[in-house]
């Protein structure tokens, strides 16, 4: 009975997991498909690990910069879907709280 207090934690968080999958293929297609840009998303002037300085410069350029203005469908594929996730993570967490408060 126990585990099942948890199930919704459990889920968000493999939800969180899918979502971090996806934007790894993401990155992937982008280091391919957009050379130049993936150069200026590589670009740390703040002493940041490599890889967290491409993750956030690559969220702020799918946010409001270059890759925000391709009709690439993966890129269009990645909002969707991120949306979708982050929604349902949302939501189970919620439930996650409520369920804490009711015991």
């Amino acid at each position: 009975m126990l585990i099942l207090g948890y199930l919704p934690l459990l889920i968000a968080s493999i939800f969180l997991i899918v979502r971090v999958l996806h934007f790894k293929k993401l990155q992937i297609h982008i280091k391919y498909a957009y050379p130049n840009e993936w150069d200026k998303l590589s670009l740390n002037k703040m002493g940041m690990k490599e890889s967290n300085a491409k993750s956030a410069n690559m969220e702020e350029s799918i946010k409001s910069g270059f890759l925000s203005k391709q009709q690439d469908p993966l890129i269009v594929n990645f909002h969707r879907k991120d949306k979708f996730l982050i929604t349902v993570m949302a939501m189970f967490v919620f439930l996650q709280l409520v369920i804490a408060f009711i015991q």
